[in-house]
């Protein structure tokens, strides 16, 4: 991996902090640097993912995955390959609600990790 980049499983990650943008747009900064916002495929690769948050103290703010609807509503794919989600982290709070909750006006996916406790979590928000 280059400088600045993670390895993990013949992949590599970076965690780019920045002023706000939405997904489309951090999916277009990937693009530029022949990336995209990142695919997570298995509890392994969510393991290391959150010990790069963890790292990077990035916690109680959503880091954009690249998991989206917008094609079709409740077909959560990743937009590097177009798969379909089959491992999933979405969170789940007990006889309240759980994630993915926000029909068409939700189209995209973040972590969510709280520094209490280390909870971790997907969230869908608005692209």
């Amino acid at each position: 991996c280059s400088a600045g980049w993670e390895s993990y499983d013949d992949n590599c990650y970076s965690l780019i902090k920045t002023d706000a943008l939405t997904w489309m747009e951090a999916e277009g900064q990937c693009k530029e640097w022949g990336a995209h916002l990142v695919s997570i495929l298995s509890q392994n690769e969510m393991d290391f993912i959150h010990d790069l948050l963890v790292q990077n103290e990035v916690f109680n703010t959503g880091t954009y995955i690249g998991l989206t609807d917008t094609d079709e509503e409740g077909i959560w794919r990743w937009v590097d390959s177009g798969q379909k989600a089959i491992y999933s982290y979405w969170e789940v709070r007990q006889n309240t609600y759980s994630e993915p909750d926000g029909s068409f006006l939700e189209n995209c996916a973040v972590i969510l990790l709280s520094s209490l406790r280390g909870h971790r979590s997907w969230r869908d928000v608005p692209c």
